[in-house]
């Protein structure tokens, strides 16, 4: 398991690539996209007409089978998911990506007890229709020393 917050980010631009997580390539991919008066979401991504808005959340708390996000309260994540709301009155298609950093898991649900606003914001995105899509990884080193990262499933979401 990885728990440095950066890695996922590096790792989904990889698979936003291939045809993991969605069913073409996309056109263009920006990092780090400045989005509102002071937010920056993971990602912009164009396929043709269409603009995405990628946000990526590593999640490395798993309680028995299920994964839970945020492990700490997370004003700048609940405005993120606040802001995907909104940014479908401008035209985008928002995305979540919850990148579970273990193989255990088996569903994942946001977790209320230690961040309620977050839970609540997160479930408004489930009623609005956010594209929400939650996924197990493997970590391991290889032989060369090299961190690796491979996705193994996806997991359906409760709200």
């Amino acid at each position: 398991m990885s728990v440095d917050t950066r890695v996922p980010n590096k790792y989904v631009k990889d698979l936003l690539v291939s045809k993991y997580l969605f069913p073409f390539v996309f056109d263009t991919i920006f990092p780090e996209f400045k989005f509102g008066e002071k937010s920056r979401i993971d990602f912009m991504a164009t396929h043709g007409t269409m603009k995405y808005l990628i946000e990526v959340k590593s999640v490395t708390l798993v309680d028995g089978n299920v994964a839970f996000f945020p492990d700490a309260p997370t004003t700048r994540g609940t405005r993120h998911v606040r802001e995907l709301i909104g940014s479908q009155n401008l035209g985008y298609s928002p995305v979540i990506l919850l990148v579970i950093q273990r193989g255990d898991a088996e569903s994942f649900k946001p977790n209320a007890r230690m961040d309620p606003d977050f839970a609540a914001a997160f479930n408004d995105a489930v009623e609005c229709g956010v594209d929400i899509k939650a996924f197990t990884n493997k970590t391991y080193i290889d032989s060369d020393g090299t961190l690796r990262i491979e996705p193994l499933h996806f997991v359906p979401v409760d709200s």
